[in-house]
């Protein structure tokens, strides 16, 4: 079971920067409680967020920064060819 971050108003007041990033970060929501006693959550939820934002909002994943390599800009892998030569291959190539 996943435990909730508890926080106090107060403690939202200070800290807000730090625990909005952090339920961005990992999308967890986080408890607030009033002096009143009344509580509340702080949740996140993204617009249309896609299983791949969402994996790398959640580190699971590193977003590419370089511009996918189409097919036809593979080496080609011939019978004659070993594994260790395509790798070199493709290595020099980037």
């Amino acid at each position: 079971m996943l435990h909730m971050l508890t926080v106090s108003r107060r403690d939202l007041h200070h800290r807000q920067g730090e625990i909005l990033d952090s339920i961005k970060r990992t999308g967890h929501p986080v408890r607030v409680r009033g002096r009143d006693g009344v509580s509340f959550l702080v949740t996140l939820e993204p617009e249309e967020e896609t299983p791949y934002d969402r994996l790398v909002r959640q580190g699971q994943l590193i977003a590419t920064t370089s511009p996918p390599t189409r097919m036809a800009q593979l080496p080609k892998y011939g019978p004659d060819m070993d594994l260790e030569a395509l790798l070199e291959q493709i290595s020099e190539d980037h």
